[in-house]
């Protein structure tokens, strides 16, 4: 049976995410977080999308995206991971498939759940610490970095690079 086509609205947001192939490592090294990102910031002019939040997790990614017109949700997640499967493929001479089937998307209602939706994405590391095998290394990239920017000036962009998560039982 094929399958359903994706529902496209212009100007609608959409909550995705994509894993790895039998949750296999998506983000080996620092260096592929940021290509990632490289290419979300190219895909962001070209398409005109807005990026609200995105999480970057060692095996998968969540994004929070509000398309433009002239641009499906669709359109940008073939660009953004096609060209991101290439480079890791090429990079740690692998082939074939590096994401599981498709991306799954779900419309977000602007006005209800936009926040509650964004801090899901920053909540989400959280989450997954739980199922690491090996806590202190595991690292995260999230939108979440640009507030501390914000309120610590002082430091450059390239000083903080990584979240680094340790299990605490406070969090909530």
């Amino acid at each position: 049976m094929p399958r359903l086509p994706r529902i496209h609205l212009e100007k609608a947001i959409y909550y995705v995410t994509s894993k790895g192939t039998h949750n296999e490592i998506v983000f080996r090294e620092e260096a592929d977080y940021r290509m990632y990102l490289e290419l979300l910031a190219k895909y962001k002019n070209q398409h005109k999308f807005k990026l609200y939040s995105y999480s970057l997790l060692p095996d998968r990614l969540h994004l929070l995206i509000e398309t433009s017109e002239g641009a499906s949700i669709s359109e940008i997640m073939h660009d953004l991971n096609s060209l991101y499967t290439k480079y890791y493929n090429g990079r740690y001479v692998r082939r074939g498939h590096l994401f599981e089937a498709r991306f799954k998307s779900v419309l977000v209602e602007k006005l209800n759940y936009l926040l509650p939706m964004t801090r899901h994405i920053h909540h989400t590391p959280l989450s997954h610490l739980s199922k690491t095998e090996n806590p202190p290394r595991f690292r995260v990239w999230a939108s979440i970095l640009i507030p501390v920017l914000i309120c610590i000036p002082r430091l450059a962009p390239a000083q903080i690079k990584i979240i680094r998560i340790r299990r605490r039982s406070h969090w909530t």
